[in-house]
C-alpha cells in the first residue's frame, strides 16, 4: 500500500470536526499528545481510506469512509512520477 500525506503540511486543521471528535473519543488514551495529527491516504483502495497518526503517542487509527470517492491524481500528474 502506499501512503501519502493529504493535508498540505502533513497535519490536520486544529478546526476539523473529524479529527476533534476522534481526539475527544481516544483522550483516554492520548497521554503525551501535543495537539497535533498527522493524516495519510492509503492507496489503493475502493473507498476513501486514511490513517491517523497522534505523534508522541505511538497511537494510529485507521478509518476507512463508505461513499466517499477517492480523489484521483491526473494521469500527467502520475506519470511524472
Amino acid at each position: 500500500m502506499v501512503r501519502q500525506l493529504i493535508t498540505r503540511k502533513g497535519y490536520l486543521k486544529a478546526d476539523d470536526a473529524f479529527g476533534n471528535w476522534l481526539a475527544e473519543v481516544l483522550a483516554d488514551r492520548l497521554a503525551g499528545w501535543h495537539g497535533k495529527t498527522r493524516v495519510y491516504r492509503v492507496e489503493p483502495a475502493s473507498h476513501l481510506v486514511c490513517r491517523y497518526e497522534f505523534p508522541g503517542t505511538g497511537l494510529t487509527v485507521v478509518g476507512k469512509f463508505f461513499g466517499a470517492r477517492p480523489v484521483r491524481e491526473p494521469a500527467t500528474t502520475q506519470m511524472r512520477r
